[in-house]
């Protein structure tokens, strides 16, 4: 079992009941799914330490989400006076949405090896200034050497 990249202390902090062992129980499974989940949409090798924090966070929400619905109903309202529920399409299990698993993969995007970042020549408009091998700075001192 690969380690949790929330624990179960911090999703009970952001739920507004004490939770029976039942529900603990379930708790913990839904945070090992959406610890696995986290780690295939964004790296494989994030560990709890290694993540970043934003991706615990994202964890903790669709926990949080799960544990107010596990079953994974909404709300449909007809009027002011009819409410009906209906099950969501997705499976009673927790899972993120599809904006969270965007904002996963970027979170492991940006922890890539390498990236390549576009570079230009500077122009002066001076043609002083454009033949030598320095590049003016902000601060009016010497350029900085553009070789």
């Amino acid at each position: 079992m690969a380690e949790l990249l929330a624990s179960l202390d911090d999703l009970l902090a952001r739920l507004d009941w004490e939770l029976d062992d039942v529900e603990k129980r379930v708790a913990s499974a839904a945070l090992e799914d959406l610890s696995d989940d986290a780690r295939h949409y964004g790296v494989s090798s994030w560990t709890p330490v290694t993540a970043p924090r934003t991706a615990r966070t994202l964890v903790l929400r669709a926990a949080v989400r799960y544990m107010r619905n596990p079953d994974g109903y909404i709300q449909s309202r007809a009027g002011d006076e009819i409410v009906g529920w209906a099950p969501r399409k997705e499976s009673g299990a927790a899972q993120f949405t599809d904006a969270e698993k965007d904002d996963l993969r970027d979170l492991g995007r940006r922890g890539s090896k390498i990236q390549v970042v576009g570079t230009y020549v500077y122009m002066h408009p001076d043609d002083k200034v454009r033949n030598c091998s320095h590049v003016p700075v902000h601060y009016h001192g010497k350029g900085f050497p553009f070789l």
